[in-house]
C-alpha cells in the first residue's frame, strides 16, 4: 500500500532522500521548503536545492514564511500518512 507523504526539507543533503521517496511507490502530496533567499553580490533570489528538484519533478511546493495554525490546518486537510522532515528549519 502506497503512503501519502509530505516532505519537508531545504539543503542539498535532503535531495537524495526526496529522490528515493519519489522513486518508491509512495505518493508525495506536498513539499515544504524554506522561502527563496537573496544571495551573493547581486542579491539574486535563489531557491533551495529541494525547491529546484521539486520544480523539475512537478511536485506541489509550499514555502511559508511562518509555520502557523493555517499551515497545520492545510496539512490536516491533506490527510497524509507520514510527514518526513530533513533539515527544514521552520518547525
Amino acid at each position: 500500500m502506497a503512503l501519502k507523504i509530505i516532505f519537508m526539507g531545504t539543503p542539498d543533503f535532503a535531495v537524495p532522500i526526496l529522490k528515493s521517496i519519489y522513486k518508491s511507490s509512495n505518493k508525495i502530496l506536498e513539499v515544504y521548503t524554506q522561502p527563496p533567499k537573496k544571495k551573493n553580490r547581486g542579491q539574486k533570489i535563489i531557491n533551495s536545492p529541494i525547491h529546484e528538484y521539486s520544480k523539475k519533478k512537478g511536485f506541489s511546493i509550499r514555502n511559508p514564511i511562518i509555520f502557523d495554525d493555517e499551515e497545520i490546518n492545510y496539512i490536516e486537510k491533506l490527510k497524509p500518512d507520514l510527514v518526513i522532515v530533513v533539515a527544514y528549519g521552520k518547525i
